[in-house]
């Protein structure tokens, strides 16, 4: 929760000033947001990047190189300054009063990390949710846990993402029309919502069963979406952003 705080926290500041910037000619709204982006986001690829550094690295090191502990530190705090970079260098919107793309970027890459930190565990290891929890070994299953809400929230965003891409229901959260462009890219972004929904839970869990999970996932989301459009339909925007 308190994470939490802290995004909205850094979004709504930079949000509320660069505008502003943007009127008054200034630069420092950039920094500012892709300050925000490399602490929240940012962190997050880090995090993911030591994970998968631990399942990629051999046990034993050739000779001369640093211990593997140590390299998972580095491996770290590089993935760190490449999201910074990242974030500085997509920064240029910020300046015209506009969202940093470096956000939506740096999201699809969490996406995928995850995911793929999941199956090198898989593969390596060959630990899955259900063997995990039998065992009682809660820091694999507690990952595990947390790639399946990972899923529900991505299926959530994809039906979220493809309802927006009607007509009708882009009016109830935005005034006007949305463009030939901005429907696609909703599409887009709702096919790959729904595919790593799919692609996370194939990765804690058998396939008969990751389907299952999936497509109750999707009923779930889809049900979401319904109510959130009937009496909250202004909440929507919080998946529309990365359209504007």
């Amino acid at each position: 929760m308190g994470c939490a705080c802290i995004t909205t926290g850094f979004i709504f500041f930079v949000e509320k000033r660069k505008k502003q910037h943007a009127k008054a000619g200034g630069q420092g709204s950039r920094i500012v947001d892709a300050l925000a982006v490399s602490t929240v986001t940012g962190m997050l690829i880090a995090t993911l990047g030591i994970l998968i550094a631990n399942r990629l690295l051999p046990e034993a090191l050739p000779a001369g190189w640093p211990p593997r502990g140590d390299l998972e530190e580095y491996l770290f705090w590089a993935a760190w300054a490449l999201a910074m970079l990242h974030a500085f260098v997509r920064s240029a919107p910020v300046a015209q009063g506009r969202i940093n793309p470096a956000w939506r970027d740096q999201c699809c890459a969490v996406a995928a990390m995850a995911v793929a930190a999941v199956l090198l565990n898989w593969v390596t290891t060959g630990d899955h949710l259900l063997k995990t929890i039998g065992r009682g070994y809660w820091p694999v299953a507690g990952v595990d846990l947390f790639m399946l809400t990972a899923a529900l929230l991505a299926c959530t965003a994809g039906m979220g993402w493809l309802a927006l891409a009607m007509e009708s229901h882009w009016a109830q959260v935005h005034e006007g029309m949305a463009t030939s462009a901005q429907v696609l890219r909703l599409r887009v972004l709702g096919a790959l919502g729904l595919a790593a929904g799919l692609a996370l839970c194939l990765a804690v869990d058998h396939a008969s069963m990751a389907v299952l999970v999936w497509v109750m996932a999707l009923g779930f989301g889809a049900l979401a979406m319904a109510f959130t459009l009937t009496w909250r339909p202004k909440w929507m925007r919080v998946v529309a952003w990365v359209v504007k």
